[in-house]
């Protein structure tokens, strides 16, 4: 397999250590202090104090296409395809 020049692994120089790295953190990285609450057009940019809620569900029902589905890699046979079942369908879905 061909080395990419870009791969993360490829580095061949030294490497820091963990307090190394950490010390580069806290002088490049700038400590904020204070919370302010600004609008959703000044807040572009900016770092929430924390979390953010949606004030309502979206989309307002069960949508596959953005909930996901999820496999265990155990289910799956060794060939190009593997058909699983579709399970917990609510009453009345097709």
């Amino acid at each position: 397999m061909a080395q990419l020049t870009d791969d993360c692994f490829a580095f061949g120089g030294p490497l820091l250590s963990v307090e190394e790295a950490a010390a580069l953190i806290a002088e490049r990285v700038p400590v904020l202090a204070g919370i302010e609450t600004v609008s959703l057009v000044e807040a572009d940019g900016r770092i929430a104090a924390g979390g953010v809620l949606a004030g309502l569900d979206l989309p307002p029902f069960d949508n596959s296409a953005v909930d996901g589905y999820a496999v265990r890699f155990a289910d799956l046979a060794a060939g190009p395809e593997t058909v699983l079942p579709v399970r917990g369908r609510e009453v009345g879905e097709a």
